[in-house]
């Protein structure tokens, strides 16, 4: 286990997350991939001290728990800022169900620490199993990479759109 969140270290994950994507493949089943990677984390360690970070990524971890279906899905931390989660028998658009109902969740519940509310954000990717993915972890790339897809397409979007402009008096 991961001292910091409670989820599955990334060894106790990869060996489990094989299993199933391995019975997923041989059984023509469903499986998805979600990288969610916690934003700014950097900065809330600089600014409020890395016990503060830890909080956040402990509080990401207890909202990735309320999300997941216990029994079925695996969650693990895997680096720093990153968790991986393996959802089985879920297709595209259950996976895109899950990460908008995990993005809702982290929205309306900011941590608080030391009498401050902090808001999370994440960048959160997805990628279901097809016929492309050898293993687990090439599922799991393709997560990361719509991780950075997503991100590439916020950095060219601009910051206010002209809908957003407020109207003048």
């Amino acid at each position: 286990m991961d001292a910091t969140t409670g989820l599955m270290s990334r060894a106790a994950f990869a060996e489990k997350a094989a299993t199933v994507f391995a019975g997923a493949r041989a059984g023509g089943g469903l499986v998805s991939a979600v990288v969610v990677e916690v934003e700014h984390l950097k900065l809330i360690n600089d600014e409020h001290g890395s016990e503060c970070g830890d909080a956040v990524l402990a509080h990401v971890a207890k909202l990735i728990g309320l999300n997941i279906q216990p029994k079925v899905d695996l969650a693990a931390r895997t680096a720093g800022a990153e968790f991986v989660l393996l959802l089985p028998e879920a297709d595209d658009a259950w996976a895109g169900t899950f990460v908008e109902r995990l993005r809702g969740t982290l929205a309306n519940r900011p941590i608080q620490y030391n009498s401050e509310y902090i808001t999370v954000t994440a960048s959160i990717g997805t990628a279901a199993l097809t016929t492309v993915d050898s293993d687990v972890e090439a599922l799991v790339r393709r997560a990361r990479k719509a991780v950075e897809a997503g991100r590439e397409t916020a950095r060219t979007e601009p910051a206010v759109r002209p809908a957003q402009l407020p109207l003048a008096a």
